[in-house]
């Protein structure tokens, strides 16, 4: 993280994305020619599903999209969902979410910004309603599994007094 959060969708520009995938080691040859945002919004936050074309001669991992979500404040409710995808999960060992590409707070704007595994083709988004059961018995199966680093989790929280 170094403070350079994007504020709005249209800051992932094609040169903004080949940076943040070649300096993170996932495209190893090759740049993101387009970027086109398919905008949403939540309470919390602007959002975006990224479709991303390629160079030709493009090659390490080249996803097609990504999900890039952008807080609306940190006033409400903190930074502990980045804190949790740049420091929690980033330990863990195949954990059971996506994948996040890249994560930024800027202090400045009191705001941040995480980069993300698209997974609209198989995941629904859920926020207003309740979930179904097969959903809720699902999510109760993997707590224990997103629970298991916990002295990571404690660890980190001793860190930061």
């Amino acid at each position: 993280m170094q403070g350079n959060s994007l504020t709005d969708i249209h800051h992932a520009t094609p040169e903004w994305l080949t940076n943040v995938l070649a300096d993170s080691g996932r495209l190893t040859k090759g740049q993101v020619l387009s970027v086109s945002p398919e905008k949403g919004t939540s309470p919390h936050s602007t959002n975006a599903r990224l479709l991303i074309s390629y160079s030709e001669v493009s090659a390490g991992e080249c996803p097609e999209s990504l999900f890039l979500k952008i807080s609306r404040s940190v006033a409400e409710f903190g930074t502990s969902e980045l804190e949790y995808y740049s420091k929690i999960a980033a330990q863990m060992t195949d954990p059971p979410i996506p994948t996040c590409y890249h994560a930024d707070f800027s202090r400045e704007v009191g705001a941040y910004h995480l980069l993300m595994q698209d997974l609209s083709a198989s995941h629904e988004a859920r926020w207003k309603g309740d979930p179904s059961l097969e959903s809720a018995t699902r999510s109760e199966e993997h707590t224990s599994e997103l629970q298991s680093p916990c002295n990571l989790v404690c660890r980190l929280l001793l860190e930061k007094k």
